[in-house]
């Protein structure tokens, strides 16, 4: 018995050579040449999970501004990856799961609540 355990790569097909000969015994007349090499190749598909959690690619973790100043931020403030989908970080829409505690978000000119999509 012979197992195959994947990577975790993101690949979607791997493959093994292999050869098999005839195992000689007792009860076995071999005429020469005795045995022959079989030459083959197993393909194997691997079927893709989402696996992998998407994690944060930000440049800047941290927003800075001047005490009652304001800014403006996009998409590139809050860019991720997965490396198990094919998204683009503008295609993401974010929910706020918590507010500031000493402002407050909007989002073309509404407030944005718990309710709220940021795209």
């Amino acid at each position: 018995e012979v197992q195959f355990k994947h990577d975790d790569s993101e690949t979607l097909s791997d493959r093994f050579n292999f050869t098999a000969q005839l195992r000689p015994s007792e009860n076995l007349t071999l005429v020469p040449p005795y045995t022959e090499d079989v030459h083959g190749t197993l393909e194997i598909a691997v079927t893709p999970t989402n696996d992998n959690v998407p994690h944060a690619v930000m440049l800047q973790r941290r927003l800075v501004i001047v005490q009652h100043g304001q800014l403006v931020f996009n998409s590139s403030y809050l860019q991720y990856a997965d490396a198990d989908s094919a998204y683009n970080s503008s295609d993401l829409i974010y929910s706020l799961q918590v507010g500031p505690h000493y402002g407050a978000l909007k989002n073309r000119n509404s407030d944005v609540t718990m309710t709220s999509s940021i795209t």
